[in-house]
């Protein structure tokens, strides 16, 4: 399985990556370090990719709209945008718990 293969998640694997990032940063745990438990915890090669690739940029000062948009089609358009708007609004886990 190469990267290109890595970056297509099914509606599942979205849920999971959702619904993780969501009970992790409720809980307090910064974006970065969410990443980071995702990747450790993920039972999919396409989610540990992604959350590994979005943790690795995060910890090296990337913006986190940045970061998402790379993976606006793993995601799809309209749930990347809504991260980005509840991020900088400060309702990321508003956002999170909708989706």
């Amino acid at each position: 399985m190469n990267n290109e293969d890595l970056l297509i998640l099914t509606s599942k694997e979205k849920r999971d990556f959702f619904n993780s990032f969501f009970v992790f940063y409720k809980s307090g745990i910064p974006v970065v370090d969410s990443m980071k438990k995702i990747c450790e915890r993920a039972k999919s090669p396409g989610i540990e990719y992604i959350s590994k690739s979005i943790y690795k940029d995060l910890s090296k000062g990337q913006p986190f709209d940045r970061v998402m948009r790379k993976y606006e089609k793993s995601f799809g358009k309209v749930n990347t945008g809504l991260l980005i708007s509840g991020e900088r609004s400060g309702k990321l886990v508003v956002v999170l718990s909708r989706i």
